[in-house]
Order: C-alpha cells, then structure tokens, then sequence
C-alpha cells in the first residue's frame, strides 16, 4: 500500500512499464489528468457526472470531457458517482478523496492510497457501478452544454457572491478569535493583580432564586451571612449597606454589586457620572461601561469603555481603559463612527479628544476614583440579575474582600456547583 496526496504521478510510473486495462471513476473532470493516465493503459473506460449542474458549475469542463470522446475513449456518465477510484486490471487499485480536476492535483488537501491487487470485493463493486452506467454519446454531450452554458454566468456570479461572503466571515471570525485573546488576557491580568493584593478570609455565598409576584419575574441573589462586615488583617471593614461596590467575578469581569447584610443583588455594569467629576471639565457628563459588548466596539485587551458627553448629553469621544485592580491603563481617545448617540459638532469633538490626550493622567485619576467608590443604588432593579455574573441557581461561590491602591472591592473565587435548597 502506498499513500499520497496527489495520486496522478504515481499511477503514471506505475503504468509507464505495465500496461493494462483502465477503468477510471472521478466525479468531476478538468484539464488533461484522466487524458494523460487513459492514454497509458491498454485501454480505457472513463466514469464521471455529465450533467447541467456539474458543467454549469464548473466543476466538470466541457473541454476536458470532449478531448477523452476525441481521443476514442469511451466516457459513461454514471448519476450519484462520488468515488474517486483507478482500477488496473489484475494491478492494483486507487481510492481517495482526488478527483482528476486541476484544482485536485494542485490546489485542494487530498488524501488517496494505492493497494496492489484487485480483489474479488471491489471487481463486484466496479460491477455494480458499470451496470448503471450510460455510454456518453458527443450529441448528448452537447445538448447538455448548450443548456449549461445558459446558467453559467448565473453561477459565476453566484459563486463570487459566496467568496466574497466567505472571505467576510473569516475575517469576522478571525477578529471575534483576537477580540476573545484580548478578553481572556485582560481577565489573567485582572485575576494575577487581584491575587497580590491584601485580602480577607473567603466567605461561602450561594445563588438563590425567588419569584418576585408583584414585578412577576425571577429575581435572582447571592446570598451568605454577615456580608457586610469584613476584616483584611487586623482592619475591619464595615460596608454600607443598599450601596454598590466594584466587585471582579472569577473570569475577571468588573462589575457593581448593590449590598446588604446577608444578600447581594443585582450587579450594575454600567456608571454615569454626575456632572464635575472630571477636574477641569465641569460641564461634561461621564459613563463607564463594563460590559462586554462596550468593550468589543474596538479590538484589543479592554474591560472598561467611558463615553464623554457634553452639557445637553451628545456624544463627544470614547476612550478604552484596562483595569487590572493597581493600574488603569488609557488608551488615546477616539471618535467612534455608530453609536446610536446624537453627537456634538466635529470641532467640539476633536478638542474633546485633544484636551483627554493631554491630560491623560488627571483624567485617568478621575475615573480610577469613581469606579474604586462606593455608590448609592438609584433603582431597586437596575443592572443585570446576579445569576448572569454570579452563576445560576444553587451555584456557590467563595468571596473576599480585597483592598486596592485606594478603597476596596469584592473578589468572587471559581463557583462549586451544588444543589439548590
């Protein structure tokens, strides 16, 4: 037995000494590769498709299915052919994924074996196939080119259509692959800083769910004893409860938890800032975003988005940061094309951007300070439900307290699934 990815030179060596009789299967057939091989046989038998599909398509040529007739080669047009296969009487065999087309010899992965001999399993086969097989006449040949060549423009077009479309989709896919490298690095720094820094003993807290019957929905809570007391060391901590603070999941995600004594509820991934919090722009309003979809607007290792506003809330820039729990790297401010926000004028929006790159670090305090504080819940249901950063019903998680540069945040360790009471 012998393998190859291209099979044509091999039964050319094989038959330029020991000519014998050919009986040859390939679906489809282009160029001169099933020309060159049954001309070295003694004779020469040539199964394929012929139909308007194939020779529309272009999967089969017309020229090459003409030059075998030409050469007094009989061609059989077998419907359902899909083996790929050289029989040499009493010699030997082929099968493998190649037809005889030039894109097969040259182009595609192919994968075919030689196996000497013929056995009495395959002649039965070869049988089989050649009884439903029809002897190709050039008269019927033409009538199906004729018809062929009325549709092959449709499916030139056709097949451009579905390059193009594919070539979009490898490059969609190729920028979700680096976007998610990006994500899963952010997330490694986010978890390697967070186990540097100071913290407290962790604390069990479960996911527990309840049907909430007058907003009629399922609400969703981290549950656990004592959740407001915490101690790293010998300091205690005392959280204020109904408030929200930064709390970083296992993955590394940043998000705003709202505490009480025994549940925490409702993470908050999204903070708009009063106006003059930023130190030298009095009028601008400030969000952060933390979501992921924020975060994807613009490729690259990112957990936080923050969109600056002007006085009446239209859009002026947005600048991507990286948060890692002890450095908030910024990135230049950009201006985004589509964000579904009214915008202010371009020349407010460049000296936006201008004024953030050159005051990068007093701007980057501003927002390492906010995000860093606590805060004060404005709506008893904002935010997204715990179980979608938390986990779901009954998975338990182990939290801790851990201190920052400045203030505090709460760490969720890797959940344990348990059972839900």
């Amino acid at each position: 037995m012998k393998f190859t990815s291209n099979i044509v030179p091999l039964i050319k060596t094989q038959l330029q000494n020991d000519k014998v009789d050919l009986k040859i299967f390939s679906p489809y057939l282009t160029g001169s590769a099933a020309l060159e091989i049954a001309q070295l046989g003694k004779s020469a038998k040539v199964y394929t498709l012929v139909n308007v599909q194939v020779l529309a398509s272009g999967a089969s040529s017309y020229s090459a299915i003409k030059a075998l007739l030409k050469k007094k080669i009989p061609v059989y047009y077998l419907p359902n052919l899909h083996a790929k296969m050289v029989v040499a009487k009493d010699r030997f065999v082929t099968l493998g994924s190649q037809n005889f087309t030039e894109r097969g010899a040259s182009a595609n992965f192919e994968a075919n074996v030689r196996v000497r001999g013929v056995s009495k399993g395959v002649e039965a086969l070869v049988a089989k196939m050649e009884r439903k097989a029809t002897l190709l006449t050039p008269g019927f040949l033409e009538s199906v080119n004729n018809a062929a060549q009325a549709l092959a423009g449709k499916y030139d077009a056709l097949r451009k259509q579905a390059e193009e479309l594919d070539r979009d989709l490898i490059a969609a896919e190729k920028s979700r692959a680096s976007a998610q490298r990006g994500e899963r690095a952010i997330d490694a720094e986010v978890r390697s800083e967070l186990a540097k820094r100071p913290q407290s003993n962790p604390r069990k807290c479960t996911i527990v769910s309840r049907y909430d019957e007058k907003n009629a929905k399922l609400q969703h809570s981290l549950k656990g004893e004592e959740l407001l007391t915490w101690s790293v060391g010998k300091a205690p901590h005392e959280f204020k409860p109904q408030h929200r603070y930064l709390c970083i999941s296992g993955a590394g995600k940043l998000g705003w938890v709202r505490v009480n004594r025994t549940v925490y509820s409702f993470i908050e991934n999204q903070i708009d800032m009063e106006r003059g919090e930023i130190r030298g722009q009095v009028h601008w309003e400030v969000g952060v975003d933390a979501t992921e979809q924020a975060c994807k607007a613009r490729r690259g290792g990112y957990n936080l988005r923050v969109a600056v506003a002007d006085h009446q809330g239209k859009e002026l820039c947005h600048v991507f940061m990286r948060y890692n729990t002890e450095d908030l790297d910024i990135d230049p401010a950009v201006l985004l094309r589509s964000t579904g926000t009214p915008k202010a004028p371009i020349a407010e929006r460049r000296k936006a951007a201008e004024w953030i790159n050159a005051n990068t670090e007093s701007f980057k305090e501003d927002i390492k300070r906010i995000i860093t504080t606590p805060f004060k819940f404005q709506e008893k249901l904002t935010g997204d439900r715990a179980d979608k950063f938390f986990g779901g019903d009954g998975t338990s998680h182990l939290l801790c307290l851990v201190e920052l540069s400045s203030n505090v945040a709460l760490r969720v360790i890797d959940p344990v699934e348990t059972t839900a009471g």
